[in-house]
């Protein structure tokens, strides 16, 4: 992932707390990550769209009823860079 595609990945609303629901719960299934987050359905669809084009979210659909995410290992990876500059962060406050 380029610097511009991690611009537009902190941009997005919700982003950073999809991939901490997801590695935290593993598979949820749409309406459960709807339910959990705070946010029209629409901004969760085109956010998890975005992941999963970026490699972060794998999307697997079950049925037309049910359609699952999780975290790839390129997201594992992104999220735990994202926990360190975070950390980073707090310390120097």
């Amino acid at each position: 992932m380029g610097f511009e595609e991690v611009k537009e990945l902190f941009k997005r609303k919700r982003a950073i707390e999809l991939l901490q629901i997801l590695d935290t719960s593993g598979e949820l299934n749409f309406k459960t990550i709807d339910e959990d987050i705070e946010s029209s359905s629409d901004t969760i669809s085109s956010t998890l769209q975005l992941l999963e084009r970026y490699g972060l979210v794998h999307r697997n659909q079950q049925s037309v009823n049910d359609v699952r995410y999780s975290l790839t290992e390129d997201g594992r990876d992104t999220l735990d860079k994202i926990v360190e500059i975070q950390d980073s962060l707090e310390k120097e406050d």
